[in-house]
């Protein structure tokens, strides 16, 4: 029987031999088991493995923002979203989000980044006190814009490393970089920003539960608290978190205005303390709000750090260090370096 099936055309003995599994009704033998179990470790070999924070798949998320920018006027740089794109405070990823700009909008061009990959537009003076704010380029349709100015961008704000969650704790996730500040309000400090993906300890909710209060390490707060807005993380076992008041503002300083107009000064573009030395551990004297004008007097050795002129009931020799990258600066060409006190 075996010599006639040899002489069978191969494929006809392939079809015999279909013909023959299907009426006896064979099943895998061991073997083929042992392949398929192969083959199925083999899929989840691939599959992620679970973090040291557990986190179930169903997070608590707010969608963005809406930022509606004014509307421009004619034969004007402008540009046109083409889908729904964030509005930063700098020409990257790194930078912080403001919020979404919504498909269609329309927005006025104030110049370009010197890469030439983002543009800069107009913006509410609310959002921020520039008025300008970044979007990508490669999202818009942009129009009358082969003349705008390219204009430098400020370095991104530091980061900061907060405290992570415990297994299956509270916590909460940035899905964008975002800033995380003494209070739930745009008005409190910035300590830096943290990056997307951040996990996060969440300890509290604002009582208007637009904010987050999350863990940060003592030498970055020394209360061991900081902010972050619900819009731009995920939240998860957050349910039970107590509502907890905002932190007393720090005292407002009101730094004396440059009397020449060629003088160097800054704007404080986001409100931050002034401090007795280049460093968050040195004291604060008080905060310095968005938008106010201070004489520069001098830069810290690093360049991070501007020391401002703040009056005599604050300091005995009138000087505060403030964040260079919270500031825009303006005849600052030549400023003296001056030397940091003793740290406390």
């Amino acid at each position: 029987m075996m010599q006639e099936i040899r002489k069978l055309p191969r494929l006809r003995l392939f079809w015999l031999l279909i013909l023959w599994v299907s009426f006896t009704g064979c099943t895998p033998r061991l073997s083929d088991e042992s392949i398929l179990n192969t083959m199925v470790a083999g899929t989840m070999a691939v599959l992620p493995t679970a973090t040291a924070t557990r986190i179930p798949p169903t997070p608590t998320l707010i969608s963005q923002p809406t930022i509606v920018v004014p509307t421009p006027g004619s034969n004007i740089p402008m540009v046109t979203a083409r889908q729904r794109i964030s509005v930063r405070s700098g020409p990257g990823a790194a930078y912080p989000s403001y919020g979404v700009a919504s498909v269609g909008t329309a927005a006025e061009v104030l110049g370009v980044s010197q890469d030439g990959a983002w543009w800069a537009i107009k913006v509410p003076a609310g959002l921020i006190p520039t008025g300008l704010a970044w979007i990508p380029g490669q999202y818009v349709d942009a129009t009358n814009t082969k003349n705008v100015p390219v204009i430098p961008s400020a370095r991104p704000p530091a980061q900061v490393t907060p405290i992570p969650p415990q297994e299956n704790g509270p916590a909460v996730i940035a899905i964008e970089a975002l800033i995380v500040r003494a209070g739930p309000s745009i008005e409190y400090t910035n300590y830096g920003i943290v990056p997307a993906g951040t996990s996060m300890q969440a300890i509290g909710v604002s009582p208007d539960s637009q904010w987050w209060e999350v863990g940060l390490p003592a030498n970055i707060a020394s209360d061991g608290e900081g902010w972050v807005p619900i819009y731009f993380v995920q939240a998860y076992h957050t349910a039970n978190l107590p509502v907890v008041e905002p932190p007393p503002p720090e005292p407002i300083i009101q730094p004396p205005l440059p009397s020449d107009n060629k003088a160097a000064f800054v704007v404080i573009i986001e409100p931050q303390s002034v401090r007795a030395g280049p460093g968050q551990n040195y004291p604060s004297y008080g905060k310095v709000a968005m938008g106010i004008t201070a004489i520069l007097v001098g830069i810290s050795p690093d360049t991070l750090w501007y020391v401002i002129r703040i009056p005599p009931n604050m300091a005995a020799d009138q000087q505060g260090w403030v964040q260079a990258v919270k500031c825009q600066a303006y005849h600052a060409d030549g400023l003296p370096t001056i030397q940091p006190p003793a740290r406390p």
